[in-house]
């Protein structure tokens, strides 16, 4: 999984009524509905699943949720094929990328896209 420092989340001093000696740090969470979602084939031969494989919260600003898929797609490391030797990159609309790599002796592909959270847990 790729991590990047999380924007949205910001670490504030906090110092207790009566002794001033006493500090903390209080993390503020400011919830993002954007995520990023990788979607690949999960086995060999014949019986192959496209499923989600990953997904990850991206934080409040679409703008850097793009930014990370495009990460994703250059950098993210797919179940198949083993060796990378080489991908091919495309933009589709709404923000996703299909992703072409090139294995030793076939080609594989995956996709990551940018999705705001609608509702949910």
């Amino acid at each position: 999984m790729i991590r990047l420092q999380q924007p949205w989340r910001e670490a504030y001093p906090i110092i207790f009524a009566g002794n001033p000696g006493l500090r903390r740090e209080c993390i503020l969470i400011r919830m993002g509905n954007w995520f990023i979602i990788v979607e690949e084939n999960m086995h060999y031969s014949d019986n192959r699943t496209w499923r989600v494989s990953e997904y990850q919260e991206a934080g409040p600003d679409r703008a850097d949720a793009v930014a990370l898929a495009t990460r994703y797609a250059k950098e993210f490391k797919p179940r198949h094929p083993t060796f990378d030797n080489g991908r091919e990159i495309f933009r589709l609309p709404d923000d996703c990328f299909l992703v072409l790599v090139q294995g030793a002796t076939s080609q594989y592909h995956f996709r990551v896209s940018v999705a705001e959270k609608v509702s949910g847990r």
